[in-house]
């Protein structure tokens, strides 16, 4: 009977990861689709329209948004509503741990560098999972990081 069970769990484990990132990539796609598919409802003639026009419609709208945010008015604007956001407890927590993590990977100068790294938490038996984010520590003040060193960041908001 263990082995049965074994036989299941070795196949569930193939396939889980497999069907949860198709669906993840499918309901990214439809909802983005249906999104902003919407906003091109009344812009464009049905015979027009095909299938991922809402999704191109969004990649251009985050391409524009980039665009937007190198102007200081736009950089200001954002700000302050960004502040509004982080005032809300639960918003907070949220929020930041999203931007967080998508501004460690969309930082062009980590290189190679963004790895990741378990780490036992000192006096502990505890392991958190992070990503290096600087193996080089010129720059810095005096005493901060050492030759064996690495700086991880934690993805946890409290």
């Amino acid at each position: 009977m263990k082995s049965l069970g074994k036989i299941f769990a070795t196949g569930l484990l193939a396939v889980v990861p497999i069907v949860a990132t198709l669906y993840l990539l499918v309901w990214i796609f439809t909802t983005a689709e249906s999104f902003f598919g919407q906003a091109l409802f009344g812009l464009v003639p049905p015979y027009l329209r095909f299938p991922g026009m809402g999704v191109a419609l969004g990649i251009v709208a985050l391409f524009g948004v980039g665009l937007l945010m190198r102007a200081w008015v736009f950089r200001a604007l954002f700000h302050r509503i960004e502040h509004a956001v982080l005032s809300i407890p639960l918003v907070k927590s949220i929020y930041s741990a999203i931007r967080d993590f998508f501004a460690l990977i969309a930082n062009d100068e980590q290189g190679d560098n963004l790895k990741v790294v378990t780490v036992t938490w000192p006096g502990t038996a505890m392991r958190l999972v992070g990503f290096v984010t600087r193996s080089d520590f010129d720059g810095l003040p005096a005493g901060v990081g050492g030759a064996d060193e690495v700086a991880v960041y934690f993805p946890m908001s409290y």
